[in-house]
């Protein structure tokens, strides 16, 4: 990579952290005793939002299992596709090509909270009262949840309430299930906290370009 390329990385990357709120960093946990849907003691992620690499892909997102538990209104879709999976009456599945990046998913509930949205790049940590997700791999089995660090199968698992309900913190208020075609889904940090990363990335490499020596010049 050259300095020029260096450099505008940088930029980007602080561009970036400038315009985002607050970083929220992920953290990693079992899904809660009460949950009547996943496996309660199932390893995954709270607070991560999913990020497509290695694509484009193509995505088929469908009801997991019998999918919720909750007595609000709940929906999955999203920002630039058609499409929706809910609670009340849509339950089929839904296919959508991802280029490389966040996926682009969104979940929305009737409850009195606000926001009553959470999309996939700005999702909040347990505990934050608000609409937020848990997301957990499938091992190379397809069928064994808790698989880490990614993959090509998984769960996206809302808590509606943003697990504020101590009695209802057990994200199974709508869980979708998602398979890729190509690539591989990884959890990442809020969108400030994956800009200081960039940036960071952009340090090191200028540094190690700095450093390269440089060739000497001798005379005849």
């Amino acid at each position: 990579m050259s300095f020029v390329q260096l450099r505008k990385l940088a930029l980007v990357a602080v561009a970036a952290v400038g315009l985002a709120g607050p970083a929220s960093a992920y953290t990693v946990d079992t899904i809660p005793l009460n949950s009547d849907v996943i496996t309660p003691g199932t390893q995954g992620y709270f607070g991560a939002n999913l990020f497509l690499i290695g694509g484009p892909a193509t995505i088929t997102y469908s009801l997991y299992k019998t999918g919720w538990e909750a007595g609000a209104h709940n929906t999955f879709q999203f920002q630039t596709s058609a499409g929706v999976i809910n609670n009340f009456d849509s339950f089929g599945n839904i296919v959508v090509n991802q280029a490389n990046g966040l996926l682009d998913f969104l979940f929305t509930t009737n409850l009195a909270v606000t926001p009553n949205t959470v999309v996939n790049g700005s999702n909040v940590p347990r505990g934050s009262n608000i609409p937020n997700f848990f997301v957990s791999f499938f091992a190379a089995d397809g069928v064994t949840l808790g698989a880490f660090g990614g993959g090509t199968s998984g769960v996206i698992a809302l808590d509606d309430s943003g697990g504020g309900n101590p009695a209802d913190a057990d994200y199974d208020d709508l869980v979708i299930k998602f398979t890729l075609s190509n690539g591989l889904v990884a959890p990442v940090p809020e969108a400030s906290t994956w800009a200081m990363m960039l940036l960071g990335f952009a340090g090191i490499g200028f540094l190690a370009y700095r450093r390269k020596p440089k060739a000497a010049f001798r005379f005849a």
